[in-house]
């Protein structure tokens, strides 16, 4: 890992940390893992990545949005104009 010494403080710090004196040169991640918190899509606490995909799998949801059928047809058309243009 690389160090880097301040000019102003003399504090060394390194990858992942802030390079200003007035933050005293912690670390700007707090924790590389996951947080527990409440997701409001879900409705609930969630401890870990897991714990989502598990409460997602058992409503039948997705990460993405899935284009309906008309979204499709429409950036088609918009497809075919912009050919018909040129």
């Amino acid at each position: 890992m690389s160090l880097t010494t301040c000019d102003r403080c003399g504090v060394t710090y390194g990858v992942g940390c802030s390079p200003w004196c007035k933050d005293g040169h912690a670390r700007v991640i707090p924790s590389p893992g996951f947080e527990p918190r409440f997701d409001i899509g879900l409705g609930r606490d969630v401890t870990g990545w897991g714990d989502i995909k598990q409460e997602m799998r058992r409503k039948g949801l997705d990460y993405r949005d899935h284009p309906s059928a008309g979204d499709l047809s429409a950036r088609r058309d918009r497809i075919e104009e912009s050919r018909r243009g040129r």
